[in-house]
């Protein structure tokens, strides 16, 4: 067995102060970060392994992983839950989505806006519930004509701030081209 020295760090490479480091008696590099990360829990990343003057190595903190992918795994399943609450909710409608609650409708939208984009960043579950629910709103006709109506919205504000910047434009280079002009004038005489 070789002796290691170990201890966390940020995820900015930061040693953490309140951890001094720990000599642990181990095979190896990867052995000694078990060993330390098992002694030693913590909410830091990375943890540091050092044996002699060698350079160090650095290996993930894998119960912050584990956490991590824990999170993730009970947000994409609430997510899911959501849309196939959502799609119940727009099939008992019976084709009239205007009886759908204010924050329903919201979600409906925001999703036939999103989807597209997103689509092939979401896990299987997520994008079939996705994709039922935007197939769902591209066949309502109402729904249809408002986003187009807020996107024409979208459309005409972005148009007015660029008419707007486009004009500020024109009347600056104008006061320039006559003060050339003027100066080329002068020439002239």
């Amino acid at each position: 067995m070789k002796t290691f020295k170990c201890w966390y760090e940020t995820k900015d490479g930061l040693t953490v102060a309140g951890f001094a480091y720990a000599k642990i008696a181990a095979n190896d590099y990867s052995d000694a970060a078990r060993i330390y990360q098992e002694k030693y829990p913590s909410e830091y990343p990375r943890i540091m392994v050092v044996q002699g003057f060698k350079a160090p190595q650095y290996f993930e903190n894998n119960e912050v992983i584990q956490r991590k992918a824990e999170e993730k795994a009970r947000a994409d399943a609430a997510s899911i839950e959501s849309l196939e609450t959502l799609a119940t909710k727009v099939e008992n409608t019976n084709g009239n989505l205007g009886n759908l609650s204010y924050d329903d409708l919201s979600a409906l939208i925001e999703n036939m806006r999103d989807f597209r984009e997103i689509r092939d960043e979401l896990n299987p579950e997520e994008r079939a519930a996705r994709e039922k629910l935007f197939m769902i709103a591209s066949l309502d006709k109402s729904l249809q004509a408002l986003l187009q109506t807020d996107l024409l919205s979208d459309l005409q504000s972005t148009c007015g701030d660029l008419l707007a910047v486009l004009a500020a434009h024109t009347k600056s280079s104008k006061s320039y081209s006559r003060n050339v002009l003027m100066g080329l004038s002068g020439l002239n005489d």
